[in-house]
């Protein structure tokens, strides 16, 4: 007879970071989606333009201070007006944004991103701006974070550029939003985006849900969502294995003398 204690043991799922950060990219124009150590980044909005907006991988050494070396994600177009795709040489250092989705390659349960934009008493935008960080999982959402620009801080005495972190964490989610509300209305803002963080869980997140076009059908512009708690998954103990165990050799007992 088996006499002492038996106590509950949790197998836990292991965790994986990934880190978009381009530092290892060429810089240029990488048209309307780009991947980087397996998270993606696409569904750009950037207002009305004669021609798509696109992804732009550059590198600034005035934003060292707050962007990993040497590359950053903006945002511009490589088509001219008469159609000829050509490296333009007056892009600005940060290009128009609106929306984006970024999808992990897996299962997520934490996101942290930094982020510039252009002061808008030197370019265009809004004091009113805000820039917001949505999470989804299949399609539903699970927690929302934003910034005003009013808010962001400077990034030198100057205070043409300013700076600011977006986080969401202790949730699950398979893709993500970032976005102004008036990317809706062709309202942009000038943005640049560095050190994309992700704690993923040790499996492929589901695509029943089509993600490029969630995000943008359940988004309200301006609004943010509470924060949801995804039930977690119950553990696996050692007494459940031991009644399992008891059970299948009385079943199985039965059967051997139900056939004699």
């Amino acid at each position: 007879m088996l006499i002492g204690v038996i106590s509950a043991i949790s197998i836990p799922t292991p965790s994986l970071g990934a880190v978009a950060n381009f530092d290892k990219l060429n810089t240029g124009f990488f048209g309307s989606s780009i991947t980087n150590n397996g998270i993606t980044f696409s569904n750009l909005i950037a207002g009305f333009r004669s021609s798509p907006p696109e992804f732009v991988v550059k590198s600034g050494n005035q934003f060292n201070s707050v962007f990993s070396r040497p590359n950053y994600l903006t945002f511009g177009s490589s088509i001219v007006a008469n159609g000829n795709s050509s490296q333009i040489p007056d892009q600005p250092l940060l290009g128009g944004f609106g929306s984006m989705t970024i999808t992990p390659e897996k299962l997520a349960t934490s996101v942290s991103l930094s982020v510039l934009t252009t002061n808008p008493n030197f370019d265009f935008g809004s004091f009113d701006d805000s820039l917001v960080l949505q999470a989804f999982l299949k399609g539903e959402s699970v927690g929302s974070t934003s910034v005003p620009i009013a808010n962001f801080s400077k990034l030198n005495r100057s205070g043409k550029y300013l700076f600011s972190k977006l986080s969401l964490s202790n949730i699950i989610f398979d893709e993500l939003q970032l976005f102004t509300p008036r990317a809706f209305a062709d309202g942009v803002i000038s943005l640049g985006v560095d050190n994309v963080n992700i704690t993923t869980l040790n499996n492929k997140a589901p695509r029943s849900v089509q993600p490029s076009q969630t995000a943008l059908n359940n988004n309200v512009p301006g609004s943010v969502q509470p924060l949801q708690t995804v039930p977690e998954s119950q553990p696996i103990t050692l007494l459940g294995l031991f009644f399992s165990g008891i059970v299948g050799y009385l079943v199985k007992r039965r059967q051997t003398s139900t056939e004699s």
